[in-house]
């Protein structure tokens, strides 16, 4: 396992929606972090909250869909379990970076 980011994402409120600079953005970030193709991606909740983003391509697979989704969809239910980094680890070793709104992309 290594730290190399495998997805790139931001928390948006429902109402809110994504931005096309915001996009930009996310996926400005995401090449930063390594050559590899990196998809859209989003992870809706149950609450009013919702994850956009990046993932590599190279990882788009049932196993790393789930891992994702059981590592990110207790933040987006419940705010107080954000990282102050924003750097989350999924159970298979991978790196997550989800920022905890749109406005603080940078």
């Amino acid at each position: 396992m290594n730290d190399q980011k495998a997805a790139i994402m931001c928390i948006v409120e429902m109402d809110e929606g994504l931005l096309p600079s915001h996009w930009f953005k996310l996926l400005k970030i995401a090449e930063q972090q390594s050559a590899d193709h990196w998809i859209p991606y989003s992870l809706e909740a149950e609450c009013n909250s919702v994850a956009y983003g990046f993932m590599r391509n190279d990882l788009y697979d049932e196993q790393f869909l789930v891992d994702l989704k059981t590592t990110l969809t207790p933040v987006l239910m419940d705010w107080s379990l954000e990282s102050v980094d924003g750097s989350y680890k999924t159970k298979s070793g991978h790196v997550v970076t989800m920022f905890s709104h749109v406005d603080h992309i940078n």
